[in-house]
């Protein structure tokens, strides 16, 4: 009896630790299993910089449906609370000739989610957006909208019932019927788990999916077994001209051994760098995971990205400013 009751106290007390955890944004709990890269920004952020805008969507096809959303729902950029993610399923042929706009509609998904008024926005995409057919998502079907019809183009957008706004070829929104999502357990969302949730803009690369022609840079020094990587830039609220910066791979005990020096190149990087009312950097170093919470000058970010090998995994629009915090919300 007494072996029973000790039984049940674990049980419970298992349980109320896997409640406490710390849940994972919902932006990358929801995406695709397939998702390689993903990138999520505050909608703010996205109205305030015309140049994020076009680098999160990547290429003219998105950039285009997203305006065209955008120009119908009127956001303002002071008070909204929503984000806008980017999933790309697959990664472009950047060795194809002529342009691959056509090729590249099915490959990535735009999420917009967290509105301060998501009914309000729910009635524009009713009155702005003709309907046309619908996808099933567990045991119900939802209407689809259209974005953009144009030759074999079909953008759609689709309310997924739990507040989230999908934007994607039809190709490309059927992933979402297949029920596979990264989820709130696995290496992506133990890495996330350590972001900031409030950065200003985050992203995750799922580095086991990354096709092997199109390692470079960072890639090329990424051992065997390093399963996850998520970063998340944000401007400081005590000083807009200060950039945080977090980063965590996750992956096996032996990758992340192995991926130490870059980790402690990081610090040495940080620590050189460190002026101008820039904090010292925090470090987590466990068996499976390992990351930074840093500072940089705005100034000092492109370069300091560079020197990490990082600059193709975070791409930052050209000689663009950061909007304070105060600005955005």
């Amino acid at each position: 009896m007494r072996n029973i009751w000790i039984a049940i106290i674990l049980a419970l007390v298992t349980f109320s630790c896997r409640e406490m955890r710390p849940m994972a944004q919902d932006w990358a709990v929801s995406a695709p299993e397939k998702t390689i890269v993903g990138i999520s920004c505050d909608l703010g952020w996205i109205l305030e910089m015309p140049e994020l805008r076009k680098l999160i969507t990547n290429y003219p096809l998105f950039d285009q449906a997203l305006e065209l959303f955008l120009d119908k729902t009127q956001i303002d950029p002071s008070s909204e609370t929503g984000r806008v993610s980017v999933y790309l399923l697959e990664l472009p042929d950047e060795h194809t000739s002529g342009s691959f706009l056509d090729g590249l509609r099915d490959l990535a998904l735009i999420q917009i989610a967290g509105f301060r008024d998501p009914k309000a926005i729910q009635k524009v995409i009713v009155e702005s957006f003709p309907p046309e057919g619908s996808l099933k998502l567990g045991n119900r079907d939802y209407p689809l909208f259209v974005v953009m019809d144009i030759n074999r183009i079909q953008m759609r957008i689709l309310s997924d019932g739990d507040g989230r706004l999908w934007i994607g070829d039809l190709a490309a929104l059927k992933e979402l019927t297949k029920g596979h999502t990264i989820g709130d357990s696995g290496p992506i969302s133990s890495a996330l788990r350590w972001i900031t949730p409030s950065g200003s803009m985050q992203g995750f690369v799922q580095t086991e999916l990354v096709p092997m022609d199109a390692a470079n840079g960072f890639f090329d020094i990424v051992p065997a077994g390093i399963k996850g990587l998520a970063w998340s830039i944000s401007p400081s609220k005590m000083d807009g001209k200060i950039i945080d910066f977090d980063l965590v791979v996750t992956g096996t005990e032996e990758a992340i051994t192995t991926l130490k020096p870059w980790m402690q190149r990081i610090i040495a990087l940080v620590s050189s760098l460190g002026s101008g009312g820039t904090r010292q950097p925090e470090t987590v170093q466990e068996n499976n995971r390992m990351g930074i919470r840093c500072q940089f000058r705005q100034d000092q970010l492109s370069s300091a990205l560079s020197t990490l090998n990082l600059q193709d995994i975070i791409r930052l629009p050209a000689d663009a400013g950061f909007p304070t915090a105060e600005k955005i919300k």
